[in-house]
């Protein structure tokens, strides 16, 4: 054992420089082998202006780690069909309606996209742009691009209508729910989908790391209650004892193979629910967005030169915060990494490997310092690659086709429950623009720039981007309002397109409804 703990304290100060490389102002870190809790440690600051350190006892946001809690909530058969207990339930696709289950949803298997989707739901700054009331208004109409059953696919919305069902099911709010079956019984006495963020709490305030690895404070946080994400990303973690309960009884099945992911894969890769299975060597960290920055074939084989295991894993990122959570049943070994900013890269997947490397003596550790630095370079190439092609694809000396206050006007998407106002400003030199503003929130405002014809831009750098709490975006296509023209005498902006939607080519097309703004 003290050669365990001597290796694990050797890692310390690698994780230090990863999180001094990442802006990451405070980690606490959990570890178990044999079924004992045999290391904890806590770095830096919980709150950096405060000064103020992390304990055992702070909480943080661990975002999609909440899924396998939510997995464990509910009586419920795995195969009852959604439609049986949601007649709200209607998707476009007739055989999705009859069909659909809650291992469907639970294991990412439906077949349904929802990227696209969460643009309506979510731009930064911390607010929830959707109410609950929309959950089937989005969900009945998202794109699907696999059969059933047949290919898995990231789906947060999957996880926003469990929730829904068990509060049908059960008649009490998910939060009530979870607290009274889940967390409660496991002796999680501190975990809540509803933190309390007052001065007093020992809650780790959440950070974005800048580019030149600065952490900054995000005034706004990320707040997930009474919303439909509340399921799928909300709550806070502590310590406690667990106990033998209806949850216990159910794990081997949640943590089950229930659909091959990222194949091809001639070891073990597959999705339980809210858990990712990995047989070791392998490939890991597939649920986390260092996946945005290596393709999966550069990505580093996890264990190699190891004997055959099996680690059952997950990862959860939101605003302020990246977590992650790894089991290793043959030893009875787990390893929890907690963080409180959404680093350059995804440093608290970088930091559970190298915990694990030491707790489990693997002969051919890597370089996971170097990675963390290799990603932070590739996340700034991201957008700097970002601002070249939208110089490059210019079309220069364009001017826009109509005067600019003929853009202004709200616009709305087919489901009329999304609005975006292009307002006509003028700058105190004079110089007349246009805004954009999501859901009429004026904290929602963008400037939006003319690119070229009647192509706008609202592009953002890396520091923007995070500094509005926002995820990681460079897409250029996702950056443009293409604007449409029409009117007795093509006088006006009838509708825009807004590429928001892989698995839709054409975009999603919003209508002028009003001429004010």
């Amino acid at each position: 054992m003290a050669d365990t703990i001597s290796a694990l304290q050797d890692v310390d100060s690698v994780v230090e420089e990863i999180c001094h490389n990442e802006g990451i102002p405070g980690v606490s870190i959990g570890i178990i082998n044999g079924g004992e809790t045999i290391y904890t440690r806590n770095f830096g600051f919980r709150n950096v202006e405060a000064a103020t350190p992390p304990d055992v006892n702070t909480l943080y946001g661990i975002a999609s780690l909440t899924k396998a809690m939510v997995a464990a909530g509910g009586e419920l058969s795995w195969t009852t069909l959604v439609k049986d207990i949601l007649p709200e339930f209607d998707h476009d696709n007739v055989e999705i309606t009859a069909s659909l289950t809650l291992s469907d949803l639970l294991a990412h298997r439906s077949g349904l996209a929802g990227f696209g989707a969460l643009s309506l739901a979510f731009q930064g700054d911390g607010e929830m742009l959707l109410p609950r009331e929309a959950l089937f208004e989005v969900f009945n109409h998202l794109p699907q691009p696999f059969p059933l059953r047949q290919e898995s696919l990231y789906l947060v919305w999957g996880y926003a209508v469990v929730g829904r069902v068990i509060e049908t099911v059960s008649q009490k709010s998910l939060h009530e729910f979870l607290t009274e079956e889940v967390f409660k019984p496991l002796g999680m006495n501190n975990t809540t989908l509803r933190p309390s963020f007052n001065k007093r709490g020992n809650v780790a305030e959440p950070y974005a790391a800048l580019a030149n690895g600065e952490p900054y404070h995000l005034k706004k946080k990320q707040v997930f209650a009474d919303t439909f994400f509340e399921a799928s990303g909300a709550s806070s973690p502590d310590r406690g004892p667990t106990s033998n309960t209806s949850v216990v009884k159910q794990i081997p099945y949640i943590l089950s193979n229930h659909i091959a992911i990222e194949n091809p894969s001639l070891g073990e890769r597959s999705y339980g629910f809210g858990w990712v299975r990995t047989q070791l060597p392998g490939t890991v960290g597939l649920i986390g967005d260092n996946l945005q920055l290596w393709p999966l074939s550069e990505l580093p084989v996890f264990g190699k030169g190891t004997p055959p295991q099996l680690t059952i894993y997950y990862q959860g990122a939101t605003v302020g915060y990246y977590s992650s959570l790894s089991l290793f049943p043959d030893t009875g070994s787990a390893v929890v990494v907690l963080t409180n900013a959404i680093a350059m890269s995804d440093a608290a997947d970088w930091t559970w490997r190298a915990y694990v490397e030491a707790l489990l003596d693997f002969k051919n550790p890597t370089d996971h310092l170097q990675l963390s630095k290799d990603g932070k370079l590739r996340r700034i190439e991201q957008f700097d690659k970002m601002k070249s092609t939208f110089n490059e694809e210019r079309i220069n000396g364009t001017q826009p086709l109509l005067p600019l206050d003929a853009y202004a006007g709200k616009y709305t998407n087919h489901a009329k429950n999304f609005v975006v106002d292009i307002i006509s400003a003028t700058q105190s030199g004079g110089e007349h623009l246009l805004n954009l503003r999501f859901q009429g929130l004026e904290t929602q405002t963008y400037p939006l720039r003319h690119y070229h014809h009647n192509v706008f831009e609202w592009s953002l750098t890396h520091d923007e981007s995070k500094m509005r709490g926002r995820y990681n975006i460079a897409e250029v296509s996702y950056y443009k309002f293409d604007f449409q023209i029409g009117g007795p005498d093509n006088d006006k902006a009838l509708s825009f397109f807004w590429d928001i939607d892989p698995f839709r080519p054409s975009g999603e097309i919003f209508e002028r409804v009003s001429s004010e703004s």
